[in-house]
């Protein structure tokens, strides 16, 4: 639920980043991420392969659940999120 609300949150501009990726750095996630998430894959190995999300909901306990989210700074563009359970 947290990416339904943020994607919203963000489109409205009520949702401010901690970070925005570079148009380079949304395009090369876009066009990774189906393969690369295709494996299990831990909240480090995110952050290692895709840096610092835009924007965390949850705990930085990695022993807790969370959602990443990535964005850009266009708000058209959509958001990519990972949940962890």
């Amino acid at each position: 639920m947290a990416s339904v609300y943020a994607e919203f949150a963000y489109r409205q501009g009520w949702l401010k980043l901690d970070r925005a990726l570079s148009s380079e750095e949304y395009a090369t996630m876009l066009a990774e991420i189906d393969t690369w998430a295709a494996r299990h894959r831990t909240w480090p190995g995110v952050i290692s392969a895709f840096g610092t999300p835009s924007v965390l909901f949850g705990s930085t306990n990695p022993y807790y659940g969370k959602t990443l989210g990535y964005a850009t700074a266009d708000r058209s563009a959509p958001m990519l999120f990972f949940h962890r359970a």
